[in-house]
């Protein structure tokens, strides 16, 4: 028996979340804010899925804590890279609209090579090794 409104509605109430929080931090942190208030939402929303199909299947704690912090680390390379490149290369582009449509495509496009990379190097992104296997053990009828 398939469940499909919980997760529709999860998902509605994750829209809304990211609405409120979007116009939160670009008041304080400009345009970042609407990617910081897209990686929180989407962190509610896994939680909240997650917490409500626990007493449905068993979850390997260990393992969800071993991948949260490998995402972290990566996260927090790509954070840093985005910083610094902002720091160091935005006044070498000039004001105009092309030239900061420009600097954000070669900001994110490095930092994500870095994020990729790292997931990489930890072994997230293995070929062969599906995470979600070793998150859930067994299904619980």
């Amino acid at each position: 028996n398939a469940d499909t409104k919980t997760p529709v509605f999860v998902g509605v109430g994750c829209v809304i979340v990211n609405i409120i929080l979007t116009y939160i931090f670009i008041q304080f942190i400009g345009y970042l804010g609407i990617a910081l208030a897209f990686v929180i939402q989407r962190i509610i929303k896994n939680l909240v899925l997650l917490i409500l199909i626990k007493h449905k299947i068993k979850i390997n704690k260990k393992a969800i804590r071993g991948f949260f912090l490998k995402i972290m680390i990566a996260g927090t390379a790509f954070t840093l890279m985005v910083i610094l490149l902002k720091v160091f290369m935005m006044n070498k582009f000039e004001t105009g609209t092309l030239s900061k449509a420009s600097f954000l495509a070669l900001n994110f496009t490095i930092a994500g090579v870095i994020y990729i990379f790292g997931l990489y190097l930890m072994g997230v992104l293995k070929t062969g090794k599906n995470i979600s296997n070793q998150i859930i053990k067994e299904r619980v009828v």
